[in-house]
């Protein structure tokens, strides 16, 4: 259970979602060693609060937890400057992971010296502030060479590579262990995450043995695999 826990990024985006719901949840993060939280823009402040009180009041119980900024969710529609700031903001605010979304229109329409452009850009701003950063290529859009094709920019800019942000369209996940197996068998070294839907046990193993390296778990569906573990 503490294994899974720890390939685990404990996962809040609802739109109603408090200061105090993101500060709980660092805190269980912590508490269970998990690798990190991945927040929308508005909860890394809080998040990154209650990570740095919980190492202090536990010094002798070190973590590991990062905090993960999801950008430009749930669309990818935003302009290439806009995506570029808010990399730079988030790491400028305290997180050490960005999740952003693919801009699917000009993924699809074959816009590529543009995509091209960006990717260069975020992966420059990112490293400016010591962020890594995530595709998230939302494969329910996707054919199997589309795919392919998102997961060899991730490798070429040095992003990794995520699967979905678990909106629509849905992808279940027999298919989404699909999908993983066939950006695992393409990129061997490339770091997947998968995320979308995983409520339990069965969902775990069979994403981690199609090949992902992290899961995107919504925090109560994680609390609850584990309670069951």
């Amino acid at each position: 259970m503490r294994e899974f826990l720890s390939k685990v990024d404990l996962t809040l985006l609802e739109a109603s979602a408090t200061p105090d719901d993101f500060t709980a949840m660092a805190g269980i993060a912590c508490e269970t060693g998990c690798r990190a939280v991945c927040v929308p823009m508005i909860g890394i402040y809080p998040s990154s609060l209650a990570i740095k009180k919980w190492s202090s009041d536990n010094p002798m119980r070190p973590h590991r937890v990062k905090v993960c900024a999801v950008i430009d969710f749930p669309d990818g529609n935003l302009t290439t400057m806009s995506r570029i700031w808010l990399v730079n903001n988030a790491g400028f605010s305290g997180a050490g992971e960005c999740d952003i979304v693919m801009p699917m229109g000009r993924f699809l329409s074959n816009k590529l010296e543009s995509l091209e452009f960006e990717f260069r850009r975020l992966m420059e701003e990112a490293g400016d502030r010591g962020v890594v950063l995530k595709l998230i290529a939302e494969t329910g859009y996707l054919s199997d060479s589309q795919i392919i094709r998102s997961a060899e920019f991730a490798s070429k800019y040095n992003f990794m590579w995520k699967t979905s942000t678990g909106r629509d369209p849905k992808v279940q996940i027999p298919e989404k262990a699909r999908h993983v197996r066939l950006v695992r068998e393409a990129f061997p070294k490339l770091k997947i995450k998968a995320a979308g839907g995983i409520r339990t046990r069965e969902d775990v193993e069979m994403l981690f043995d199609a090949g992902a390296d992290i899961l995107g778990v919504s925090w109560k569906s994680a609390i609850q695999i584990a309670d069951n573990w």
